[in-house]
């Protein structure tokens, strides 16, 4: 019990970390005038609405920026862990499935969705997920506005995508019945008493980038 209890609260602080940058980002353009184009905000010539390949260099959710409906795919390598993935992206609704392989060969499975609401995510590691609302979300970013935060640095990392048109598939949107989704929020006031536990969690994070992000969200010593 004790070891799922930490890996619930490390799937809370990704959880967050995630949600803070996605509604950070989707109205912003990271610094490029408003009169450019989404061609050159990705660096790229989207030639018409039917273009059946399409190599883009940007971040996820300049993906969602775009407006556009759209499957693209990419994979990368950080620190000795690699992943890949697919985003399918329609207007203000997101869908990520991605694969990452640790160090130690394990493959991680997960998943998200955004539809509008509410930030759902989930991964093969646990039967459940966690679901956090887009009010709440704008709550905690103005908090972290300015704060440096190398894991929501790293989930702003420009990738090279190979998208293509796509026909939207409403059912890829749709939140599966068979998890159990926790509240955030709610999780986080069941451990807030307990900080010592929580900067513990911290400590079995592979990454390193990804620890010191968590340990500076908890304010550990």
């Amino acid at each position: 019990m004790k070891n799922k209890g930490i890996i619930l609260i490390i799937s809370a602080i990704i959880l967050l970390s995630l949600a803070v940058f996605l509604y950070n980002n989707l109205d912003r353009t990271k610094g490029i005038p408003s009169q450019q184009t989404d061609q050159e905000l990705l660096g790229t010539e989207l030639e018409s609405e039917t273009s059946s390949d399409l190599s883009l260099r940007g971040s996820l959710f300049d993906l969602v920026k775009l407006g556009k409906t759209l499957q693209c795919t990419y994979n990368g390598t950080s620190e000795g862990t690699t992943f890949s993935g697919t985003s399918y992206v329609s207007g203000n609704k997101m869908r990520g499935d991605y694969d990452i392989v640790t160090g130690g060969s394990e493959t991680i499975e997960g998943h998200m969705i955004m539809d509008g609401d509410w930030v759902y995510t989930w991964t093969s590691q646990l039967p459940q997920g966690f679901k956090m609302n887009v009010s709440e979300i704008e709550d905690i970013a103005g908090e972290d506005s300015s704060t440096d935060n190398k894991t929501l640095e790293s989930l702003g990392t420009d990738y090279d995508y190979n998208c293509s048109a796509w026909s939207e598939d409403s059912s890829l949107f749709e939140i599966p019945q068979n998890i159990t989704f926790t509240d955030f929020s709610a999780t986080l006031k069941k451990f807030e008493n307990n900080q010592g536990n929580l900067c513990s969690a911290c400590d079995l994070i592979p990454n390193d980038s990804d620890k010191t992000a968590c340990k500076e969200r908890l304010n550990c010593e």
